[in-house]
């Protein structure tokens, strides 16, 4: 009896040098998928044109990849030759399925060109998986644009509950599976490395340190966070709030408000993309993650934060909330309001220090529905006869 061939999957999405969480994401599912299918994974010569992008390079500085995976650079986001030399060599695998990453209505016009090359030459599969539906921070022209890529899908992947309904509305009837962000333990930690070290190495004289960590963006809401310190300080004078990400606005912005709330002495402010063997140092020096985001969808942070067993304190924006338990590997707590991430700082450590919050993750991240991300795979190619039915029909 010959084996039945194995499934041909194309992934389309970041991948090492390039930097941030979409690569890390991409790179857990090509490494997931791997283990069933043949992936053949297409990446970007070009991301972001340098005039949109609003950090200092797109490439990693790190010099220990995280979960690199082969590739082939095909994609470059705003040359349209491109895009058709990228449907022609899809064309020439003739895969099952095409997998496209969709995080940002940039890519609209890339992936909706792609996509409608592939969905006339190929009988593929077109999936979308869906960190985003809408960026955060929104313009009118980005429904369109997500319109202009997404109509194409003949199924989709959602990575949070908020993603999943913003899909069965603007695409009503199309299957929709939803998995999660994977668990994020892959940054190396020091395994000699104290809190007490850690701190040191950082200039922090504190025996309580609270961490923000990522991407400084308004619809972060590290403002928010900024201003609950002084009620933290006022109970706890030692509190310290550990700043550590690249700033994609002003920073002048949050150095002059940490002045005017007379905090310099409480505050810690990294302004710079970590590289990978550095991240384990400031997750180890910080005793809460705070995550006081205004818009969220789910958070490459918080899954780190888990990965090392760090609780968090997020706002229940989005599907932030989906992924905490409250008073066991987090806190959750109204946007906006600087008084209740006060009130969940000092719960944290004045009410709370007999719950072993790192067990509790762990054991929490054994629930980590990434874990049925093969589960739904093989129900999408189960009903591929179906799908391709109904695509025949629209068409």
């Amino acid at each position: 009896m010959t084996e039945s061939r194995k499934r041909t999957i194309v992934q389309i999405g970041p991948a090492h040098p390039l930097r941030g969480g979409n690569t890390l994401f991409a790179a857990h599912l090509y490494e997931a998928l791997s283990e069933e299918y043949d992936v053949r994974a297409i990446s970007y010569s070009r991301l972001y044109p340098k005039l949109l992008f609003p950090g200092t390079r797109q490439t990693d500085v790190s010099t220990v990849a995280i979960k690199p995976h082969p590739a082939k650079t095909l994609v470059d986001s705003i040359n349209p030759l491109s895009w058709y030399k990228t449907a022609r060599h899809i064309r020439a695998i003739n895969p099952d399925l095409v997998l496209y990453n969709w995080w940002n209505p940039f890519f609209g016009p890339a992936h909706g060109t792609i996509a409608r090359l592939v969905a006339k030459q190929t009988n593929a599969i077109q999936l979308f998986v869906c960190e985003n539906l809408i960026s955060h921070e929104s313009r009118k022209v980005d429904v369109t644009l997500t319109r202009m890529a997404l109509q194409y899908g003949d199924v989709f992947m959602a990575l949070s509950g908020a993603v999943k309904k913003e899909i069965e509305y603007f695409f009503p009837g199309k299957p929709v599976y939803q998995i999660a962000v994977p668990i994020y333990d892959c940054y190396t930690v020091e395994p000699n490395l104290t809190k007490e070290e850690a701190r040191k190495r950082l200039g922090i004289d504190s025996k309580h340190v609270i961490l923000f960590f990522g991407y400084i963006r308004e619809y972060k809401g590290l403002d928010v966070l900024i201003n609950a310190m002084p009620d933290v300080i006022e109970q706890i004078p030692d509190a310290h709030l550990l700043i550590v990400g690249e700033s994609y606005e002003k920073i002048s912005r949050y150095t002059e408000q940490i002045a005017r709330l007379e905090l310099e002495k409480n505050t810690t402010l990294i302004n710079k993309f970590v590289p990978n063997e550095e991240v384990g140092q400031y997750f180890t020096a910080g005793d809460v993650v705070c995550l006081p985001y205004r818009s969220a969808t789910q958070s490459g942070p918080l899954n780190i934060a888990y990965g090392i067993g760090k609780p968090v304190i997020v706002t229940d924006v989005g599907g932030l909330a989906e992924f905490v338990v409250p008073e066991k590997t987090g806190f959750v707590v109204p946007p906006e309001q600087s008084s209740a991430i006060a009130e969940s700082i000092l719960g944290f450590y004045q009410r709370y220090q007999g719950v072993n919050f790192a067990e509790n993750i762990f054991e929490h991240n054994k629930q980590n529905n990434f874990n049925n991300v093969h589960g739904a795979f093989r129900e999408i190619f189960a009903m591929s006869d179906k799908i391709l039915s109904e695509k025949k029909k629209r068409a």
